[in-house]
């Protein structure tokens, strides 16, 4: 069973993760990273700067 973000919604996969996660933000979860990657890059100081993000 792999966990959401919350870590309290479950998902039976990674591939029904992936749907729900798209269908909310309009991104792959892999998408996600790089854009908000590049959204830090080019906006230093941001308030999602403090924001976790994935381990690499």
């Amino acid at each position: 069973m792999t966990y959401g973000p919350t870590s309290q919604l479950p998902y039976f996969d990674q591939a029904h993760f992936g749907h729900e996660f798209r269908a909310f933000t309009g991104l792959t979860p892999t998408r996600y990273v790089e854009v908000r990657r590049r959204f830090l890059r080019e906006h230093p100081g941001h308030a999602l700067d403090g924001w976790p993000l994935p381990a690499d």
